[in-house]
């Protein structure tokens, strides 16, 4: 089956500017590539039935491509290499369409090294081919200069080769790395970080290492100004807030608040609680204030104290559990100062507590609850839809 599949695929290669892809073409004796007979028809039907591409992909491909009539031993061989390495069929394809070059590298000098590097940090399969259709340049780059200092580097920070796989998968360029993380690295121990607030902001975003040291440092004097402690692991969750907003877009954000009439103190103080509500868009931040503030009757100050259920979905969580507090508030049952806490419970203490406990009394409590909570969400409107504003 795979031997078919090779055949198949092998037939694709790279046409004009070849090496702008990748370096591997430097062999004299692929020359003669350039007058290969072209083929296209042949190159969009793969692209379409075999790699799995829409149409559209697979015409913009198959522009690039053409089908070689000569001999395809090299190309056999990187195929079933990176079979053999446990890359899936799909996976393979994707990494070919993208960079055909690959298929006259030198399997042995250039290819199995790398692949048998990451092989025996356990990382292979699916995990490798993400790394490598994220990056392919790493298999172009020097093992000893490059992939091994900068995995070095990393296990000072990263213990475990599952959570190397998933970072080196999360980098967009692996050659030069190590340059620009150093710094930033001595920037964060600088200002106060240990390495294990270090080795999660690694985990969790790499590439935010590889910024400037001038644009990443100013981030970060940013979180640290809004008051996060820099041995807390919130910490991580500020810095990368602060880094996927610029200036204009949190202005943004603070305006929505003010409208509500929140403090700028009382924004930053919901900030570092929640760190990563304000990077939500600003119709979902103001659809929140409006239920919370209008529909609830709470303060900036309970909102903060209650801050969790910001992350909590309006249509399946909040509002069904609104609507059967609401009905025991009016029977003089539920005293509205335990709302945070009642909104706070998981489903099944939920019920326990506030229906199950008045099934004889309000039967139709359970049949409130589950209609609201089950029925699908509206087609339209902002994510949370539109219930809210007709409560």
């Amino acid at each position: 089956m795979f031997r078919s599949f090779c055949k198949r695929l092998v037939q694709i290669i790279v046409g004009r500017d070849s090496s702008a892809n990748l370096p591997f073409l430097h062999d004299p004796s692929l020359r003669s590539i350039s007058n290969a007979k072209i083929q296209p028809s042949l190159s969009l039907h793969y692209l379409r039935n075999a790699s799995g591409l829409s149409p559209d992909l697979s015409l913009k491909a198959s522009q690039k491509l053409f089908i070689r009539t000569s001999s395809t031993s090299r190309c056999e061989t990187v195929l079933t290499l990176l079979d053999t390495y446990g890359l899936p069929k799909p996976q393979i394809s994707k990494l070919i369409t993208k960079y055909p070059s690959l298929l006259f590298a030198d399997p042995d000098n250039t290819l199995k090294p790398k692949l048998e590097f990451f092989s025996n940090m356990g990382i292979s399969g699916p995990s490798l081919a993400n790394i490598l259709c994220r990056d392919p340049s790493v298999l172009d780059c020097s093992l000893e200069d490059h992939v091994i200092p900068l995995v070095n580097f990393l296990k000072s920070f990263i213990h475990s080769d599952g959570d190397m796989g998933i970072i080196l998968g999360r980098l967009r360029l692996l050659k030069g790395v190590l340059e620009l993380m150093g710094p930033n690295i001595e920037i964060l121990r600088e200002q106060g970080l240990p390495d294990s607030v270090i080795s999660q902001l690694i985990l969790r975003r790499p590439q935010l290492l590889t910024w400037k040291a001038s644009r990443f440092k100013e981030k970060l004097l940013q979180t640290k100004q809004m008051g996060f402690d820099t041995s807390s692991l919130l910490f991580v969750q500020g810095f990368l807030a602060s880094a996927q907003m610029n200036k204009p877009t949190w202005e943004a954000k603070l305006g929505v608040f003010w409208g509500f009439g929140w403090l700028e103190n009382e924004v930053i103080c919901l900030f570092r609680k929640q760190p990563g509500y304000l990077t939500r868009s600003e119709s979902i931040i103001r659809t929140h204030l409006k239920f919370y503030m209008k529909k609830l009757d709470w303060t900036p100050v309970n909102i903060i104290e209650n801050s969790d259920l910001l992350h909590q979905s309006l249509e399946k969580k909040i509002i069904p559990k609104c609507l059967v507090l609401g009905v025991l508030s009016s029977k003089g049952i539920f005293e509205k100062e335990r709302l945070g806490t009642a909104l706070k419970m998981n489903e099944v203490k939920f019920l326990k507590m506030f229906v199950m406990k008045y099934e004889n009394e309000l039967p139709e409590l359970l049949k409130l609850y589950k209609s609201m909570a089950e029925s699908p969400r509206p087609e339209t409107g902002s994510e949370e839809g539109s219930r809210a504003d007709n409560l």
